[in-house]
């Protein structure tokens, strides 16, 4: 996993102290499972991880930099999609009696309307550090090996309309390279 404390989420999400790691990891895997690793590739994912596991580094090589800087981008993605996925579970607390609700007199849980506009925030933010990360590897890919070799990167390089930003050029997709890779099947 590239997050491994509460420590790390409160850098790019304010929440509180009290806040458990342990409940949140599961979301974390799931965010990296279902987003992260389709994206990068497992070879790009397992670079990372061994960085993070050594992360930080003294005298930074500019790969190392390079490296760093991507993965702060992913772990900002997957704090935003880790609450995005496990946002209903996160709101509920299991205990023997089943699935239960807090609320107390000083608290009170959001309304509807609030929890959406929470949700689809997680969301939106997730997805577009997703396509911040896409710009970043391909701008820089020399720094990146694992990446170039991920299969739906050389596919794309041979491709009638090799990047987002040439699709955007025909059809508004907002440059947005998750819009992109979705498209693929059609496209072909």
């Amino acid at each position: 996993m590239l997050i491994s404390s509460i420590q790390e989420i409160q850098t790019i999400i304010p929440v509180g102290v009290a806040n458990d790691y342990k409940r949140l990891q599961p979301h974390i895997e799931n965010a990296e499972t279902a987003f992260i690793k389709p994206l990068i590739g497992n070879d790009m994912y397992d670079e990372l991880a061994e960085f993070y596991e050594s992360y930080p580094y003294e005298d930074m090589t500019s790969i190392q930099e390079a490296t760093e800087v991507l993965l702060k981008k992913i772990q900002h993605a997957i704090v935003h999609l880790a609450y995005y996925v496990g946002f209903d579970f996160l709101n509920t607390s299991v205990t023997d009696m089943g699935f239960t609700r807090t609320e107390s007199q000083t608290s009170k849980t959001l309304f509807k309307y609030q929890e959406d506009a929470l949700r689809e925030y997680f969301k939106t933010s997730g997805f577009n550090i997703l396509d911040e990360v896409l710009i970043y590897l391909e701008e820089n890919i020399d720094y990146f090996s694992e990446f170039e070799l991920n299969d739906a990167y050389t596919v794309f390089k041979k491709a009638f309309i090799p990047t987002a930003t040439v699709y955007h050029q025909i059809i508004h997709i907002n440059n947005s390279r998750i819009t992109f890779l979705r498209l693929q099947q059609h496209i072909k």
